[in-house]
């Protein structure tokens, strides 16, 4: 099972290769890993002696989230984080697993699916209404901070190839920002989002550069609140990227990010 998204020559191998790309450090859209599951199964099902051949390129983030979650699926006993443990141990000896916590939160999301799949929405439509973060990043207060959308959900594929996801940047719609010393916030007064988004915040200085960025799924974000907004809060150790900062040279140890949406109509199971 090739997770690269670059392909070789199948007879190498007998011509049991499967394809699945899945971009590197990012999260395989949701709707895919049921049937990647499946299939890994059902070949293993096939005879005792068959074995999978599962990477993407250093084979520990993308190879880990499809192989943890394999292990839910396959022992209905492991959870997520036990999944992970178990794969990261296997792995290597310093434990070097999942370690992207956008990756790890799919693992997650797989377990709760897997336990409760019926609780879960085919479909959540949500409309985007604002990022929240405080305290605002080291040395970003005076440059101009803006976020994409990319809507990463590739039901569309065709022949196996993915399309083009969508991306949305906020400089492009119609938004405000607010900010003063302790926080920033974006808000958005038109744009839809469903199934898997992924969230690239950025600072354009001289250069443009990321700042951070995280995933979810509309699917599995909670109820909303009396005020018909549905939050995603984050804390440091949530967000990819700035997690990495340990010495807390440019997100304090307290840094969080907060989204907004709003339902748009009654989701149904």
């Amino acid at each position: 099972y090739n997770l690269s998204g670059k392909r070789y020559r199948d007879t190498k191998f007998h011509g049991s290769v499967c394809n699945h790309p899945i971009k590197e450090k990012d999260v395989c859209p949701f709707r895919r890993i049921k049937p990647l599951c499946d299939s890994m199964v059902s070949w293993l099902d096939k005879d005792e002696k068959n074995v999978l051949a599962i990477h993407g390129k250093n084979g520990r983030g993308r190879t880990g989230m499809i192989v943890s979650c394999l292990i839910c699926q396959l022992n209905k006993w492991f959870t997520a984080n036990r999944a992970m443990r178990y794969f990261a141990a296997q792995r290597s000896k310093n434990m070097s697993g999942v370690t992207t916590p956008s990756q790890r939160l799919y693992v997650c999301y797989y377990e709760r699916y897997l336990s409760d799949a019926d609780s879960i929405p085919d479909s959540r439509p949500l409309k985007f209404h604002s990022l929240f973060m405080s305290p605002v990043p080291h040395g970003v207060t005076d440059r101009e901070v803006f976020f994409t959308l990319t809507l990463l959900d590739d039901s569309r594929q065709k022949g196996g190839a993915a399309t083009t996801p969508r991306e949305l940047d906020s400089r492009e719609c119609r938004s405000t920002c607010e900010r003063c010393e302790d926080f920033l916030c974006i808000t958005l007064f038109s744009q839809n989002v469903d199934h898997d988004v992924r969230v690239d915040v950025f600072s354009k200085g001289m250069f443009k550069s990321r700042l951070y960025s995280f995933c979810f799924n509309t699917r599995f974000l909670p109820e909303a609140g009396k005020d018909g907004f549905v939050v995603l809060q984050l804390s440091k150790k949530d967000i990819d990227l700035a997690c990495k900062d340990t010495k807390h040279r440019q997100f304090d140890s307290d840094f969080h990010v907060r989204v907004k949406l709003k339902e748009l109509i009654t989701s149904t199971s």
